[in-house]
């Protein structure tokens, strides 16, 4: 899976293993008024009830980039909320 964009956004992600995946995410604000922005990703189980094991991840800044491990298998649904450009990569 492979999702980008800037602003809000969703992207699915269907798990191979039980050991759950790997989901490398980054977000660049420096185009964003001040420099400045927020990136939250929440994670979602395929009924889009929240992932309690893993529930997302809340970054506020310039940029960054990291991997965020969500445990389990199964189909995802990831929703995204910002005010800058990002890429989440899922890797199983």
């Amino acid at each position: 899976m492979h999702a980008s964009g800037t602003g809000n956004g969703e992207a699915t992600l269907v798990s191979a293993g039980a050991g759950g995946w790997n989901l490398h995410w980054s977000y660049d604000c420096s185009n964003a008024a001040g420099g400045r922005g927020v990136f939250i990703v929440d994670v979602f189980k395929a009924d889009h009830s929240p992932d309690t094991a893993a529930p997302g991840l809340f970054e506020q800044g310039t940029k960054d980039t990291a991997v965020y491990h969500v445990p389990g298998a199964g189909r995802f649904y990831l929703e995204v909320t910002s005010t800058c450009r990002w890429t989440l990569e899922g890797e199983s």
